[in-house]
């Protein structure tokens, strides 16, 4: 008895250090910090003894839904004509290895796991980006951003996690929520100084959802919850434009194409402007195999044939090596079967909150699941996120974690 007391304790600092690790340590040790998740992870599983855990968890919605999108791409890499992703599908296991992240948490459930924790770990991971940053800056360094990771990534990922960290607003009713408001502040700071401007448009998104869950159930009248979600979203544009008067101009840069666009016309800006080309190739190259798609490597070759001479120049100046939205690579990758297995990542978040019970934090939950989600489908507007392995880890934890908030009477996996 006693020896299964210990084990337990160690299990339990296993899947603490798991999730301090998937949620905050990449700023500092970058993708590796994916890998140490999953090994924290398995350890938690080893010391808990608990084999049927795996299988408890394997059954739930959120965990299905990621082993069937991970079963989808490999379906359509398997079929495809000469096999081309063959070994490329080892890139996704991560989604196949969602029953082991969920069952390795696990005891952080028998141990009051909640939101606002959480979202201190989120506050945490905006604060060390933002330290990057500016130490980055301090340096000289052009585009500082974590080990290995893309600055264009680096920015995205504090911008979800420091929104994220507003959980703790709508969870945490102490005098000291308002430290959680620091999220978005600190993740603006790392995308400035990391020059990204795609990393605005997430911010924006997520600002106006905050706005929008905020408001959600409150008494407030209807036009004040019109303009409460609208004034967060005024909140970020005029973080971005204090910076643009203080000579950081790239970031709030992210509108010109959009407004360029609005008016049929073709992005001035060349970054823009290629995404354009790839897009519009893109869209044709998936037509082309829609079914099981071209490969994951295979991207810009499908798509090379119908870009127009701008978009070939950008080819030779850049050397592209995947078009640059989630979505449509895995459309032209893998067919519909990839967009269906986008699909499925994507909504495993919210499958995990719609499985936890109710509660005064229901509300919290919610808006977690839905950052998460939003902000990784926003980032993957205008790059590939799915190329590297912190967003995925991030979808599986985030995920998991959510399935395992609130108290749990019937759960296998505690029996």
């Amino acid at each position: 008895m006693h020896d299964h007391g210990v084990r337990m304790r160690l299990a339990a600092l296993a899947a603490g250090a798991a999730l301090v690790s998937g949620v905050s340590l990449w700023p500092l040790i970058g993708h590796a910090a994916a890998y140490l998740t999953l090994i924290f992870c398995l350890a938690s599983l080893v010391l808990q003894g608990r084999p049927r855990a795996l299988l408890d968890v394997a059954r739930a919605a959120w965990s299905i839904a990621f082993l069937v999108a991970f079963a989808l791409i490999a379906f359509a890499f398997l079929l495809q004509p000469d096999h081309p992703s063959l070994a490329f599908i080892p890139d996704f296991a991560v989604f196949a290895l969602a029953p082991l992240v969920g069952a390795g948490l696990a005891p952080l459930a028998e141990r009051s796991l909640t939101i606002a924790r959480v979202s201190q770990l989120c506050l945490l991971a905006a604060g060390l980006a933002a330290l990057i940053g500016l130490h980055g800056m301090w340096q000289g360094y052009d585009r500082p951003t974590a080990p290995g990771v893309s600055p264009i990534h680096f920015a995205d990922l504090a911008v979800v996690l420091g929104f994220m960290a507003l959980a703790g607003t709508l969870a945490d009713r102490g005098r000291g929520r308002w430290i959680y408001y620091l999220g978005p502040v600190l993740a603006i700071l790392a995308t400035i100084a990391a020059e990204t401007r795609g990393a605005l448009l997430v911010a924006l998104g997520l600002a106006l959802l905050y706005g929008v869950i905020r408001t959600a159930e409150s008494a407030l009248p209807r036009p004040i919850k019109l303009l409460l979600p609208l004034s967060f979203g005024v909140i970020v544009i005029a973080g971005f434009a204090l910076a643009y008067a203080l000579g950081f101009t790239r970031p709030l840069e992210a509108f010109q194409p959009v407004i360029a666009l609005l008016r049929g016309e073709l992005p001035a800006d060349t970054s823009a402007l290629y995404r354009v080309e790839m897009y519009r190739a893109g869209l044709l190259a998936f037509a082309d195999a829609p079914l099981f798609g071209h490969g994951w490597h295979e991207q810009i070759g499908a798509a090379m044939p119908y870009l127009s001479p701008v978009g070939r120049e950008g080819y030779a100046l850049e050397s592209w090596g995947y078009i640059h939205n989630d979505a449509l690579s895995l459309a032209v990758a893998a067919g519909l079967c990839g967009l269906v297995a986008y699909g499925l990542m994507l909504g495993a978040p919210l499958l995990a909150h719609f499985r936890s019970p109710g509660g005064p934090d229901r509300k919290a939950r919610l808006y977690a699941a839905l950052c998460l989600s939003v902000g990784i489908f926003l980032s993957g507007a205008t790059d590939v996120l799915l190329m590297v392995e912190m967003p995925k880890i991030l979808l599986v934890l985030g995920a998991a974690t959510l399935y395992w908030f609130g108290p749990r009477e019937t759960d296998g996996a505690h029996a």
